[in-house]
C-alpha cells in the first residue's frame, strides 16, 4: 500500500513505531524492512501480524497482471489537497476502473522458459548462452507487461516505458550480469559481498514471475540464489528451516492409503541438492 498522510501511524502501519529489528541492522534491509524509499509499504517477509485497517491506503492491482488501472502516478506520496481526503492518494481507484479485472494469472510464460534455459546453461558453465537466454527472457517479460496497458482504455501512456527505456534497462542489466563473477562470498551479515551471475539471473527471473512466482521456490531450492532476497523479520534462530517440500493434504492421505505422510518439510526431492539460501 501507499503511505497515509501520517507515516508514523501505528494503527495503519505498526512497524512505523518500532525500531529496526536487531538482526537487520547494518544490512540492506535496514532501510526497507518497514517501507521503501518510494513511499510504498507492504507486508515484509515474516510479518505475522493481523491485517491492519488500511483499506484506503492499499495499492490497488495495476493493469498487470490483475487488469486494474494503469499506474501513471509518480513514485512518491501525493495526496488530494484541501479535499478532506488527506489520506487518499491522487491515484485512488474504484471498482470498474481500468481494465475492470480483465487480467491474467501468469502460470507459465515464455519468459519463464527463457530464464530456465539460462539457468540450465549456467549449470553447464556456458555463461554466454545463459546471457543470451536471460536477455531474451527479460525482453519477453517486458513485452508481456507493457502490452497489458491496452486493457485500460483510459490509461495515460505518456508515462509508459518507451522502447528506448526498456532497451537501455536491459542493456545495463546485461552489462551487470556479464561483469559479475561466477561466485562471490558472503559478508558478516550473510549478504553477498557482490552479486554473482546467479544472483542477478535469479533477481530478474523473480521480477518476471510477478503475479505467479510459484517457480521462485523451485529456483531457490535448485540454486540457493538469489542471495539478495529480503530477510525475515524474525530472528534467524526463530525462523526455522527453509521448507524443501510440502506435506500432503489430509484429504489426499485419507483417500490414498499408499501415501505415507511426511513428518516435516525438510525432505529433499530428487532434483534438490540442498543448496541453502542465506535469506531463509
Amino acid at each position: 500500500g501507499n503511505f497515509g498522510a501520517d507515516n508514523t501511524n501505528g494503527e495503519t502501519l505498526q512497524c512505523s513505531l518500532q525500531s529496526v529489528p536487531f538482526h537487520l541492522e547494518g544490512t540492506p534491509d535496514a532501510g526497507t524492512w518497514c517501507s521503501t524509499g518510494l513511499g510504498y509499504w507492504g507486508r515484509a517477509h515474516g510479518n505475522d501480524e493481523g491485517t491492519p485497517p488500511d483499506n484506503f491506503t492499499r495499492t490497488a492491482s495495476g493493469v498487470y497482471p490483475g487488469g486494474g488501472s494503469f499506474d501513471n502516478q509518480y513514485d512518491r506520496p501525493s495526496y488530494v489537497a484541501g479535499s478532506g481526503l488527506a489520506n487518499i492518494p491522487t491515484g485512488a481507484v474504484n471498482q470498474g476502473q481500468g481494465g475492470g479485472g480483465a487480467g491474467i494469472w501468469p502460470i507459465y510464460l515464455s519468459s519463464y522458459v527463457s530464464f530456465m534455459k539460462a539457468e540450465a546453461a549456467m549449470w553447464l558453465g556456458d555463461t554466454a548462452t545463459a546471457g543470451i537466454y536471460m536477455e531474451q527472457g527479460m525482453n519477453q517479460s517486458m513485452a508481456k507487461v507493457t502490452g497489458m496497458i491496452s486493457v485500460d482504455a483510459d490509461a495515460d501512456v505518456a508515462n509508459a516505458p518507451s522502447a528506448a527505456w526498456v532497451a537501455e534497462f536491459v542493456t545495463n542489466k546485461m552489462a551487470e550480469f556479464n561483469a559479475a563473477p561466477l561466485s562471490s562470498a558472503l559478508d558478516g551479515f550473510g549478504w553477498p559481498v557482490e552479486k554473482d551471475k546467479l544472483d542477478i539471473l535469479g533477481e530478474e527471473y523473480f521480477v518476471a514471475m510477478f503475479g505467479g512466482a510459484n517457480d521462485a521456490w523451485n529456483f531457490i531450492r535448485r540454486t540457493g540464489h538469489p542471495r539478495t532476497l529480503q530477510r525475515s523479520l524474525s530472528d534467524p534462530a526463530e525462523s526455522g528451516l527453509f521448507p524443501r517440500t510440502g506435506t500432503y493434504p489430509s484429504s489426499e492421505i485419507s483417500a490414498n492409503p499408499n501415501i505415507v505422510q511426511r513428518g516435516d518439510n525438510n525432505t529433499l526431492v530428487f532434483w534438490d541438492n540442498g543448496a541453502i539460501n542465506p535469506a531463509n
